[in-house]
C-alpha cells in the first residue's frame, strides 16, 4: 500500500487530507493507516486510525494510537497486529516537536 496514494482519502471533520501518517498492508486486500498530521502546522497530530477495506477504499475505524504521532513508521505482523514505531509531534509556534522514542502494538481487530 503506498501511503502517498492514499494520503488523501483518509479524512477527520470536514474533508481534512491526512499528511505524514503511516500505513501496513494487513493482506486480502486490507490496510490500517494511523496517525499523521490533519490541516496546517498549529494542528495537533492524530491519534485514530482507519481500516481501508478492499479496492474500492472503503473505510471503517480502527484502533486509536496511545501517543499521537507523525512520520511514524509501520509494519505489519503475522498475527494481523501492527507495529508502530517512531514519529513526532509536530511544531507550533511556541514548542519543538517532540521525537518519539516509543513503539505500540495496534490490533487491526477480525477482518475475513
Amino acid at each position: 500500500v503506498s501511503v502517498v496514494a492514499v494520503a488523501s482519502i483518509i479524512e477527520e471533520g470536514e474533508g481534512a487530507a491526512r499528511l505524514y501518517l503511516s500505513g501496513a498492508g494487513l493482506g486480502e486486500g486490507w490496510a490500517l493507516l494511523s496517525g499523521g498530521l490533519v490541516g496546517g502546522p498549529d494542528t495537533p497530530v492524530a491519534t485514530d486510525s482507519t481500516l481501508l477495506v478492499g479496492v474500492d477504499a472503503a473505510t471503517e475505524a480502527g484502533p486509536r494510537l496511545a501517543e499521537a504521532r507523525a512520520g511514524h513508521a509501520s509494519v505489519a505482523l503475522p498475527d494481523g497486529t501492527v507495529l508502530v514505531a517512531g514519529g513526532m509531534s509536530l511544531p507550533s509556534s511556541d514548542r519543538l516537536p517532540e521525537v518519539r522514542d516509543s513503539v505500540e502494538l495496534l490490533n487491526a481487530g477480525d477482518r475475513p
